[in-house]
């Protein structure tokens, strides 16, 4: 098996490339998507983030991440 990394800066095209490659057929591995997935979702990871950066998680009812 081939595994390829692509990576870059913003606006440099892995979007797309991303895209090209799903249309092929080809799958693709989305980082971005699996890290905002587990920091929806995941209560634990949620805490430990709280324990070490009180002040990034938000006191709203799903405790969002204050990314800023």
């Amino acid at each position: 098996m081939i595994v390829i990394g692509v990576t870059g800066s913003i606006g440099m095209g892995k979007t797309t490339i991303s895209s090209m490659l799903k249309f092929l057929k080809i799958p693709v591995y989305d980082s971005d998507l699996e890290v905002r997935q587990l920091l929806e979702n995941d209560q634990v990871i949620k805490e430990k983030i709280k324990s070490q950066w009180p002040t990034v998680i938000n006191s709203d009812k799903n405790q969002s991440i204050n990314k800023k």
